[in-house]
């Protein structure tokens, strides 16, 4: 029987985690705290990401004229 994409997307999801621990604990991947300067340098990044995005779907929303 075929896996649904639920499933598919679950079983890639728990080898990629498998993989992370396995490097987390080999040490060939290490997690630390984010710097406020890269806080800052990746909220600002993030904004702008956004800030088009919130754009379209305001011009989207909009009553179009009609033709």
């Amino acid at each position: 029987m075929r896996k649904s994409m639920s499933e598919l997307r679950q079983t890639k999801r728990d080898e990629r985690l498998a993989e992370m621990n396995e490097r987390l604990t080999d040490g060939s991947l290490r997690i630390r705290q984010m710097t406020a300067e890269e806080r800052v340098q990746h909220s600002l990044a993030r904004e702008g990401r956004f800030a088009g995005a919130n754009a379209r779907a305001r011009r989207s929303s909009a009553p179009q004229p009609q033709r």
